[in-house]
C-alpha cells in the first residue's frame, strides 16, 4: 500500500475520502477507512476542542504507512496528546481518544512540567540576555548604571525586578541595608553569598542581564538555573 500524507497532499486525501467505494481497489478502499478514522475528532482533555489525529500530528503522519513516531499536539492550547485506545470499543466513537500524555503534577509535588509556550519564552530570553551579556560594547556601558528603557533592548517578560526580587527571598537571600541605596540593592546569604540588583520599579533587558548574572555568580550557577526557577514564579504556577 502506497503510503499516504493527507497534512502534505491533503487535496489526495480529499479526493479519496469522496470517491465511491466502487471505484476504489481494495486497498484504496482499506486506506479510505484508516484515514476517515484518522480524521475523526474527538475532545482534547485539556481544552475540550475537537481534535482529529491528522489535526494533532505534524507532517510526518502517513495512512498505510510504518507507524507514526512523532508527537500529538492539540492545536487549540498546545497540550500534548497521547492516542488512547480502550479495551472495549465505546458506541459512536473511532475506537480510540485523547488523553493528556504528561500528568499534571499536584500538590505533593513541588515542580510542575512547562509548557511549550513557557519553554519558548525561557529560551528566547536565555537568549536574549546572553547576547547582551557577550556583546563589547554593553559591557563597555557597564561601567556605568544603564540608561532604563533607553530603547536599546525591549523589556523581558520573564526577568522583572519583582520578579527576581521573590525569587531571591524563596532562596533565602535577605536585603543589606548597608549596602543598599537609591540604585541598587544589596543581597546575602547565609554562608558569605552576594549579590545585586537594581531597585527601580521597571527596567529593560540590558539592566536585568546584569541582575540576572549577579546573581547567577552569588548562586554560583548559570544563567539558565537561574531563569528556570524564575519561570516557576510565572503566575499559575
Amino acid at each position: 500500500m502506497k503510503p499516504l500524507s493527507p497534512k502534505r497532499d491533503p487535496d489526495a486525501a480529499k479526493k479519496l475520502l469522496v470517491t465511491p467505494d466502487e471505484k476504489l481497489s481494495n486497498i484504496e478502499r482499506e486506506k479510505k477507512v484508516l484515514l476517515a478514522v484518522q480524521m475523526s475528532p474527538m475532545p482534547c482533555p485539556m481544552c475540550f476542542e475537537k481534535v482529529s489525529v491528522v489535526d494533532a500530528a505534524d507532517d510526518a503522519l502517513q495512512i498505510g504507512g510504518d507507524g507514526y513516531q512523532g508527537q500529538y499536539v492539540c492545536p487549540n492550547c498546545d497540550t500534548e496528546l497521547a492516542k488512547v485506545v480502550p479495551f472495549f470499543m465505546v458506541p459512536g466513537t473511532p475506537g480510540w481518544h485523547w488523553q493528556r500524555k504528561y500528568p499534571i503534577l499536584g500538590k505533593a509535588r513541588r515542580t510542575r512540567l512547562f509548557s511549550r509556550q513557557e519553554l519558548a519564552l525561557l529560551v528566547e530570553e536565555h537568549d536574549a540576555i546572553e547576547a547582551i551579556l557577550w556583546d563589547p560594547a554593553a559591557r563597555a556601558r557597564r561601567r556605568n548604571p544603564p540608561v532604563v528603557n533607553a530603547g536599546a533592548h525591549q523589556e523581558l517578560q520573564l526577568v522583572t525586578p519583582a520578579r527576581l526580587a521573590a525569587y531571591l527571598e524563596r532562596c533565602g537571600w535577605t536585603i543589606d541595608e548597608g549596602g543598599t541605596d537609591e540604585v541598587h540593592r544589596s543581597w546575602e546569604k547565609p554562608g558569605g553569598g552576594i549579590c545585586y540588583t537594581h531597585a527601580i520599579p521597571v527596567a529593560d533587558a540590558e539592566v536585568m542581564a546584569w541582575d540576572v548574572e549577579s546573581v547567577a555568580l552569588g548562586e554560583d550557577c548559570s544563567v539558565l538555573s537561574v531563569l528556570v526557577g524564575l519561570l516557576t514564579l510565572m503566575p499559575g504556577r
